[in-house]
């Protein structure tokens, strides 16, 4: 007689167990997802007889508890999903692709190829370590537009480029490709001149992204830059001349 009741017992703790499982795997929540890239997950909100155009007007109140309204004309698309389906990379929090953002990036820099300097060939055996803080807003999760200043610290001199940064996400989820393009002008000291020189300069480079949360990530690039330096020549004109040197660089940053 035991023995059937602790039977009885077990088979109605694996049912509970399984029932609790289904439970689980069949919460669904709502998702809206905004023409602008922007998705919100929770429980959409009956609308209320005393607000004015409620069948313009859809409200959510999120997982976070937090409640907002959108146009009709915002909304990309609204859908249902099982909270326990989602990928793990993923939050259940809502979260806004557009607005501001920041990076810190340090670089390291091999300079690569021939260069010719009045003429002269030179191989380019310098080398840089290099800091950059970067500025600016999110357009889209797939693109990001800022701007730059930095510190190149090169084998005899210092350079302090400003630039135009654009970084293009080729992917959303945990782990994307990204593409980052870069360029603007470079001040730089001659010691043997005692002069101030601007010299132009771009980068391109190509790595992948780590989403640590929805507000950090951390990015992995190599690329090539082109750091131009202005040199005098001795031609019937008597004007100046860019010369671009070549780098391999490695690099990695924190955006936040």
């Amino acid at each position: 007689m035991v023995h059937i009741h602790l039977k009885i017992l077990f088979s109605c703790f694996l049912l509970l167990l399984m029932s609790k499982g289904y439970t689980q795997k069949s919460t669904l929540v709502d998702v809206v997802v905004l023409k602008n890239g922007s998705i919100y997950r929770g429980t959409i909100l009956k609308a209320d007889s005393t607000d004015k155009d409620t069948s313009e007007i859809i409200k959510i109140l999120t997982l976070s508890n937090n409640e907002f309204g959108f146009t009709k004309k915002q909304i990309e698309k609204i859908y249902k999903e099982n909270l326990s389906d989602k990928p793990a990379n993923e939050n259940n929090e809502e979260y806004d692709e557009r607005g501001t953002f920041g990076y810190v990036e340090t670089n390291f820099g091999q300079g690569v190829g021939i260069v010719t300097v009045n003429g002269l060939p030179y191989k380019n055996i310098d080398h840089s370590f290099d800091f950059r803080f970067v500025a600016g807003y999110k357009f889209h999760k797939n693109f990001h537009i800022g701007l730059g200043v930095g510190l190149n610290a090169y084998t005899r001199t210092m350079v302090y480029p400003f630039t135009i940064e654009a970084m293009i996400p080729m992917a959303t989820g945990r782990l994307a490709p990204l593409l980052n393009l870069s360029y603007g002008f470079s001040r730089y000291y001659n010691p043997f001149e005692s002069l101030y020189y601007l010299g132009e300069v771009y980068n391109i480079s190509m790595g992948f992204k780590i989403n640590k949360t929805i507000k950090r990530s951390l990015y992995f690039k190599i690329g090539s830059r082109y750091q131009g330096t202005n040199e005098t020549f001795l031609n019937p004109y008597g004007k100046n001349k860019i010369i671009y040197f070549n780098f391999v660089t490695i690099g990695t940053s924190l955006l936040f």
